[in-house]
């Protein structure tokens, strides 16, 4: 049995649509190569022993760690503090990254995600590990002043989730996967690492203070 569920023809746009609002996401799977790329990425960074996908995605993509300090720690000794505790209001605890080993999604459909140093709460009501209608709320209101306001993006043509808890490859940090159609390469370019629009204090206000 492969380690990871293989999916040979890409996902259309309506299937992607189908998927996530029906929440069935433990349908989506990587193409074989893209599986084997992500396969050879993590076997690379763990031989390091000092190294882990968590410590390597915080020093060399989202720039929130110091090599020095986190190598010599281990992944549950590193506490990556926000600066505020509402959810997308300061900058700092937020970046927008590509996905490096996206879903077998078709060509023109691009995967990215928004990572956060806030941990964004679990609705402990869900047997699953999923979040809250509050939680989606606020959610959208930044996915909207970043991605239609700020670039133009239909709402129709973006698609957002959040795995379950028991779908994360990276647990110690959340993490929003965004889906989106219809823009191209140099508007998605100008997205990268940055945090996007952030919320006013009194449009996050819906969503209760995080744990930090």
């Amino acid at each position: 049995m492969p380690l990871f569920k293989i999916r040979q023809s890409p996902y259309q746009w309506e299937e992607v649509v189908d998927i996530v609002r029906s929440n069935k996401l433990e349908r989506f799977a990587r193409s074989g190569p893209d599986s084997e790329k992500y396969l050879k990425f993590k076997k690379q960074v763990v031989s390091d022993p000092q190294m882990s996908v968590f410590k390597y995605l915080l020093i060399n993509q989202l720039q929130w760690a110091q090599s020095e300090t986190a190598r010599q720690l281990d992944d549950s000794q590193i506490v990556i503090k926000p600066k505020s505790t509402m959810l997308f209001v300061e900058p700092s605890d937020v970046k927008i990254l590509k996905n490096d080993f996206p879903y077998n999604f078709a060509e023109g459909i691009h995967h990215l995600c928004v990572w956060t140093k806030f941990k964004i709460p679990v609705d402990p009501l869900s047997p699953i590990g999923d979040i809250s209608a509050d939680t989606r709320t606020v959610i959208e209101r930044y996915l909207k002043k970043t991605f239609c306001e700020k670039y133009g993006i239909k709402w129709e043509n973006l698609l957002w989730f959040k795995n379950w808890e028991s779908l994360q490859s990276v647990k110690a940090m959340s993490h929003i996967h965004v889906i989106i159609q219809g823009v191209d390469e140099a508007t998605v370019k100008s997205m990268l690492y940055t945090s996007g629009v952030c919320l006013t204090k009194e449009e996050s206000s819906m969503e209760a203070t995080v744990v930090c």
